[in-house]
């Protein structure tokens, strides 16, 4: 009986919360219930309250209840804290990052990148097993700490295998070009616990080198968008980059030499249209971004890659490269994993 009166109440509780509630927008900042800086997400994207209520149900239902942040039919948002995580041994979130040496050009119909044009690019190679051959390269990554690459789930479905990154690379057949390149052994991975092989939802995971590599003008980590007014945009309209050693065209051959392309940013509102057609989800969770005509995109061996905005001299990760409609296809822009979105992840990984 005081389980059934204890349930009532806490219902009664949560709906008066909901409906005195001055509702703010998914994704965008919030104060959370401890005064931290948070982002507003729905509970199951917000690990620390999610497990908080799982083991503690009656103390995490109250907190749950005052770290509502926004509702909908059917969906309850809730603060989540942006916890930065300390480490004595690496610095997670590095000072200085975001900062190219190249010049950009405006990949399926895109251009040769300059050497160390985008020093937090990472090439992500795998072999299986106990195999002492040759690491073979799949996907692009992006250095976000001394330590820690992040890169699309997709990326690391072979069972079995083990995984290197490439950092400060240019041509990756040749390593004598002038960029240096080192390669490193991946001492862990985590890959976000609602990603979906088959829909491609939540494709984002973060790789833990298995050491601190040193920063150099050829290797450099991007910038996390981290500051209140970056996790509140949606960067419609903006033109960032993407870059990859993938294919320069569907089903074509990849490229030796890193390419890069600029690409527009478009709603969601019109990617949900252009794929109206087809089994993708695309809500909060994405970021969609092409060309109306196509013959610019990312393609099959970018995945994984960045989606790099600039802000003056400084470059933010807002996107991973994740799916789409064949590459550079007209009416269908490149899906990515929003990385404002996916931050609370990330930061909470960087151990």
């Amino acid at each position: 009986m005081k389980s059934s009166v204890g349930s009532s109440f806490l219902f009664t509780a949560l709906l008066m919360r909901v409906f005195c509630l001055e509702t703010i927008s998914a994704e965008q900042s919030c104060t959370s219930n401890t005064g931290a800086p948070g982002v507003c997400v729905r509970i199951r994207d917000c690990a620390s309250l999610h497990d908080y209520v799982a083991n503690r149900p009656i103390m995490g239902i109250g907190a749950m209840l005052s770290s509502v942040c926004s509702f909908g039919f059917f969906k309850v948002m809730v603060c989540c804290p942006l916890e930065l995580p300390k480490d004595e041994n690496t610095p997670l979130l590095p000072p200085h990052c975001g900062h190219s040496a190249g010049l950009h050009n405006r990949i399926v119909g895109g251009n040769d990148a300059a050497l160390n044009a985008w020093p937090w690019m990472a090439a992500i190679a795998f072999r299986f097993g106990n195999d002492s051959g040759d690491f073979i390269f799949s996907c692009g990554g992006t250095l976000v700490s001394s330590r820690h690459v992040v890169t699309a789930a997709h990326c690391l479905e072979y069972e079995e295998v083990s995984y290197q990154v490439r950092l400060g690379a240019h041509d990756l057949e040749n390593t004598d070009d002038g960029s240096h390149p080192i390669d490193v052994i991946v001492e862990s991975y985590v890959v976000h616990p609602e990603y979906n092989n088959t829909s491609k939802e939540n494709d984002i995971a973060i790789l833990r080198l298995d050491r601190d590599v040193e920063f150099t003008k050829a290797i450099h980590p991007i910038c996390l968008p981290i500051e209140k007014n970056l996790r509140n945009r949606d960067f419609v309209g903006t033109y960032p980059f993407v870059a990859g050693w993938g294919a320069t065209s569907y089903e074509g051959e990849e490229s030796d030499v890193l390419q890069e392309v600029q690409v527009p940013v478009v709603s969601n509102e019109q990617c949900k249209k252009d794929y109206a057609a087809k089994r993708v989800v695309i809500d909060e969770r994405v970021l969609c971004a092409g060309w109306p005509n196509g013959g610019k995109d990312a393609c099959q061996g970018d995945s994984g890659g960045p989606l790099m905005w600039p802000k003056q001299t400084t470059y933010y990760l807002i996107g991973v490269v994740s799916t789409g409609s064949k590459c550079a296809t007209a009416q269908f822009p490149g899906i990515y994993s929003r990385v404002t979105h996916f931050l609370n992840f990330i930061i909470s990984n960087m151990k």
